[in-house]
């Protein structure tokens, strides 16, 4: 979501992306991503370094582009994604577009999603569709 995004901003009006994976050239530094380098490419190999910038979503953001309203979801205790790359991401988008709202939700004490609490996923839901139903004005 926020690899498409970014590259064709004009499609959107407002995108959630959940967990998102962003900057591509660090990935495999955090966590358990570094057993993703088969998937997406090992970023200290040059070539590869070289087909990720074309993507990475944290990369390819500029300046005087207008981007959708965005919201990014992560969790605190993600082990997979780490919450740096929504974090991240939110904040380079924010220092770039000052028109539309640029929002992260952490949920506290959650992983990545198995095993998660019914509350909680009602929680992220609930909030998710609220941001969609107000940036799209979509009325019930």
């Amino acid at each position: 979501v926020s690899a498409i995004a970014v590259q064709r901003p004009d499609l959107f009006k407002a995108v959630c992306s959940r967990v998102p994976l962003t900057d591509m050239v660090r990935f495999p530094k955090f966590g358990i991503a570094v057993r993703w380098v088969h998937e997406y490419g090992n970023p200290d190999i040059k070539n590869d370094l070289k087909n990720i910038l074309k993507w990475s979503p944290y990369h390819n953001i500029k300046n005087n582009i207008e981007y959708p309203n965005f919201l990014f979801t992560t969790a605190d205790k993600d082990t997979r994604v780490d919450p740096l790359h929504a974090r991240k991401m939110a904040a380079l988008l924010q220092s770039v577009n000052k028109k539309n709202k640029i929002l992260v939700f952490t949920e506290v004490e959650a992983g990545h999603g198995p095993g998660k609490p019914i509350s909680k996923i009602v929680e992220v839901q609930s909030l998710i569709l609220t941001f969609f139903s107000q940036e799209l004005e979509i009325r019930i």
